[in-house]
């Protein structure tokens, strides 16, 4: 596998203080992706109670960025640098803050400028949260 969130490769894309994956951002979360032979990217996560909602629960907001990050690092192993111009979450279940996730990211179909990708968190081998979003290709 394949991973691409070097130093050289965030200061290309601008992500080097990016709070999900920039390793210059000493508060951020240096989430690490690979590119799967199918083509999504994916990696693991572990947090903890300082990223709680609810009393031992992941909060909605972390989760949806989780989700936007692994989309747009999968337009990052496509070569493609984009912003998020509409994404849609659906939560399906509780996400226990202090366990392991995988996050997935999937590109789904190219309409230049803009494209369409699916992600999920997954817990214990069961999606736990979800979105779609459209991204638009920034220069």
């Amino acid at each position: 596998m394949n991973t691409i969130n070097d130093e050289k490769y965030s200061k290309i894309h601008g992500h080097y203080n990016c709070l999900l994956c920039g390793e210059h951002n000493r508060w951020g979360l240096a989430l690490k992706f690979e590119l799967l032979k199918d083509g999504r990217v994916h990696s693991h996560f572990k947090s903890s109670r300082v990223m709680q909602g609810y009393e031992g629960i992941l909060h909605g907001g972390v989760q949806c960025a989780l989700l936007d990050s692994a989309m747009v690092h999968c337009l990052f192993h496509n070569g493609i640098k984009a912003v998020t111009a509409h994404m849609n979450i659906r939560f399906v279940d509780s996400i226990p803050c202090t366990e392991e996730i995988d996050l997935y990211g999937e590109l789904l179909e190219i309409k230049r400028p803009l494209f369409y990708m699916k992600s999920s968190i997954i817990y214990n081998g069961k999606i736990m949260a979800k979105a779609d979003a459209k991204f638009m290709e920034i220069k």
